[in-house]
């Protein structure tokens, strides 16, 4: 075992510790000569000011290395500002309203004062999938069991993009905002998975002609 010198970061007095201790705590370990020398460091005390009150209080070094401590001077100044509320403007109606400051740090319902406001701006024109005011022609379901179990048979229950066989849906591949067509040329087997990407990755040319698809399947 070998041992080498150091010294004490606390006191100043020179000791000797194995190398291995050392380089077990990356270099951390062996800094101190006693225990003693160890708990004056980690129990010394430093004055902070509380965020909330004003209030100045003395709080251990050791503690501020945990997230967020050091900033109030007990719990309830820790609550008063976890349950803060701040104040915003309606993005749809303009009126004042007041969000809880955990919330709004985090971007959560800091832009309408209600759900009536925000769901007044994904209808209409509002809404991505709004197409010149051209409303979803009617599926028709009268034989839409039979097509499926056909698309299903024909792909072997698994999915074209991934080869799943778990949660599998059927995908129109021209969507039924452009033309409702149930042919089999048309449908695809899918997992859900892959058709949340097939949809997003759909580029069309006009709402009511022909649409170009990105699609790679096996």
């Amino acid at each position: 075992m070998v041992k080498v010198q150091r010294f004490c970061i606390q006191c100043g007095k020179e000791f000797h510790t194995y190398q291995h201790y050392i380089e077990r705590y990356n270099g951390k370990g062996g800094r101190y000569c006693s225990k003693a020398c160890f708990g004056v460091t980690h129990s010394r005390k430093i004055t902070r000011q509380c965020l909330v009150c004003g209030k100045e209080f003395k709080i251990k070094l050791s503690h501020l290395r945990i997230r967020g401590g050091g900033r109030y001077c007990s719990k309830n100044c820790m609550f008063k500002a976890k349950t803060r509320k701040l104040k915003f403007n309606c993005e749809r109606c303009g009126e004042e309203f007041f969000q809880f400051k955990s919330l709004a740090r985090r971007g959560i319902g800091v832009r309408f004062c209600s759900p009536e406001c925000w769901y007044s701006t994904i209808v209409g024109k509002g809404n991505p999938n709004y197409k010149h005011g051209k409303r979803l022609a009617p599926h028709n379901f009268s034989n839409w069991k039979k097509i499926r179990k056909m698309v299903l048979f024909r792909d072997r229950f698994s999915c074209r993009v991934c080869g799943s066989h778990s949660n599998l849906v059927v995908h129109h591949i021209v969507p039924c905002r452009v033309e409702v067509s149930n042919k089999l040329d048309d449908l695809i087997t899918v997992c859900r998975g892959c058709h949340r990407t097939v949809e997003g990755n759909r580029l069309y040319e006009s709402p009511i002609g022909q649409s170009t698809v990105t699609i790679s399947v096996k």
